[in-house]
């Protein structure tokens, strides 16, 4: 299981890096995130930063406590479903 954990915290980033730019990131006004890991969510609001720093970023943590992985990556704002 740890070994699937890895490959997935390696493809899923590399997965959307590609993902984004098609979609329309550098222009785009806003991103959501939800879904992945909060690091994995974290990684694609620092890749999303790099190519658009002025999208504006609305992002789901799983946890309370994981919501400051979300901001330190540049999330405007970060909400979580367990309080």
């Amino acid at each position: 299981m740890r070994n699937q954990s890895s490959i997935c915290s390696v493809l899923v980033p590399a997965f959307v890096a590609l993902l984004l730019p098609p979609a329309g990131i550098r222009s785009a006004v806003a991103l959501v995130v939800s879904g992945p890991t909060s690091e994995q969510g974290a990684e694609i609001i620092r890749l999303a930063r790099n190519m658009n720093p002025n999208i504006r970023v609305l992002a789901r943590s799983y946890y309370l406590r994981e919501t400051a992985i979300m901001h330190d990556a540049g999330a405007d704002e970060v909400f979580s479903a367990w309080r």
